[in-house]
């Protein structure tokens, strides 16, 4: 996730300190910054959706203690993380970027736009609750 946000922050370094001819040379390419913000998407996906399901397995772990370690929980639990990490990860990235117009350019790489303001106002708020939840 770290490497993602500085990806963004480096390309809007680069993109915004050159020389241009015409303020339009600043702005970013639509599918460009689809790119980069899905490298910060999907990690903030995978460790929300993480720190669920291994909450999930410990209480199986708890009240199942007797037979747990000689089961084949833990490869289900790992197959489970891997399965919604996948799913979560393409919901979002449809909420953030379904609406994208890829042959628009944009000022900021931002994930929010004109486009997707309603998917990206329940994103927000779906990512706000479970980081409640789980603290």
């Amino acid at each position: 996730m770290c490497g993602g946000y500085l990806s963004i922050y480096f390309y809007d370094y680069i993109r915004l300190t050159q020389t241009v001819s015409s303020p339009c040379d600043r702005l970013a390419p639509s599918l460009l910054v689809i790119c980069l913000r899905i490298f910060v998407t999907i990690p903030s996906n995978a460790l929300i959706i993480c720190f669920y399901v291994v909450a999930i397995e410990r209480l199986l772990c708890t009240v199942f203690l007797v037979n747990y370690e000689k089961s084949s929980y833990p490869k289900l639990i790992t197959f489970v993380i891997i399965f919604m990490t996948i799913i979560v990860s393409c919901v979002g990235t449809y909420l953030l970027f379904g609406r994208a117009n890829l042959n628009e350019l944009l000022i900021y790489s931002s994930s929010k736009n004109s486009g997707n303001v309603g998917g990206y106002t329940i994103w927000v708020y779906t990512f706000l609750v479970a980081e409640f939840l789980y603290s």
